[in-house]
């Protein structure tokens, strides 16, 4: 049985070092270009893999030099690629990421990728050998209707990212109503500041957590930036502060935020405190190296953070910034 079944998203980041992220009708100086291996669910896997699970992934590549550079990767990183479609040539799916100075990033993504996805017997053979699923709202809403209807059936927690406003979301056909509905099958919703406004109407973060409450007994972690992370669920609700570092790139501090709260949180059944402190201390984590996966931390480095700093400490030193453990 694996620890951890990936479901979305896995492709090529082409990035962008800018001198800023401009407004609208602005511009900006390219300062350096690099690419590698990303995607919502992929990053997931690998930063599960590096704390230790055993991880594989569900996804569609193409038949191409990218798809190649994908599937190496999530290989080198010992995740299994066996539920990995390879499609046509050109089928795997491409961002363009936009990181100023500062770690801040904009991102767009096209191409097939996860768009191609749908269940298959195969499929749903994995999920019925893994202790969680993990998936986000950037996958088709067929497909997130139908992981939840399946890990229901074979008793697989489902963790889901939600990634962005339902305006975003709509093309794939997310929306609220369809959340709301399959909320009581998710065993772990990870969220921005954003998304929870949007999902319930206020932007105060503990007056959603109460609207949420209200209808799920469903873990939920809000990334909320400099104030770091909120985690409610289990009868306890804990806010864990933004960890202190030189932020070099935000990208993908989100998605090993949510890596953290499978193993310690589902997994490992830890305590809603401690599970809200190895998620900030991951997402500050990855923010260390330019990359999605650039700076993955390992158990050591949770259980050092865990030691260091309890929950409720306000972020030490002015010389810092608080990394965001958000979004993608």
């Amino acid at each position: 049985m694996v620890d951890l079944l990936a479901v979305g998203n896995a492709l090529v980041d082409r990035v962008h070092r800018v001198t800023i992220l401009p407004p609208p009708d602005g511009g900006a100086a390219i300062l350096e270009r690099s690419r590698a291996p990303g995607g919502v669910e992929a990053n997931v896997a690998a930063a599960a893999a590096a704390l230790g699970l055993d991880a594989a992934m569900v996804a569609h590549v193409g038949r191409d030099a990218d798809g190649e550079e994908v599937l190496a990767d999530l290989r080198e990183r010992g995740i299994d690629t066996d539920g990995v479609r390879v499609g046509e040539p050109g089928d795997t799916a491409n961002s363009l990421v936009f990181v100023d100075p500062e770690g801040r990033r904009i991102i767009f993504t096209g191409g097939r990728g996860a768009g191609a996805l749908e269940l298959a017997d195969a499929d749903l053979v994995r999920l019925s050998g893994a202790r969680v699923c993990a998936t986000s709202a950037y996958v088709p809403a067929a497909l997130l209707r139908g992981l939840a209807d399946a890990c229901a059936r074979t008793d697989t927690l489902l963790s889901v990212d939600l990634p962005g406003t339902f305006d975003d979301l709509a093309p794939r056909g997310i929306t609220r109503e369809l959340v709301a509905a399959l909320l009581p099958r998710i065993s772990l919703l990870v969220l921005g500041r954003a998304p929870l406004a949007d999902l319930t109407g206020t932007e105060d973060v503990d007056e959603g957590l109460d609207r949420l409450r209200r209808h799920t007994d469903t873990r939920v972690a809000v990334t909320a930036g400099a104030e770091g992370l909120h985690v409610d669920g289990d009868g306890e609700r804990v806010h864990a502060p933004a960890c202190p570092v030189e932020v070099v790139d935000t990208s993908g501090a989100g998605d090993v935020t949510h890596a953290a709260l499978i193993a310690a949180w589902l997994l490992d059944g830890a305590p809603p405190e401690q599970a809200a402190v190895a998620g900030a201390a991951a997402g500050g984590h990855a923010t260390l190296a330019a990359g999605a996966r650039g700076a993955l931390p390992g158990r050591r480095v949770l259980a050092g953070a865990a030691a260091q700093r309890p929950t409720g400490a306000e972020p030490p030193g002015p010389r810092t910034d608080p990394a965001d453990p958000g979004r993608h």
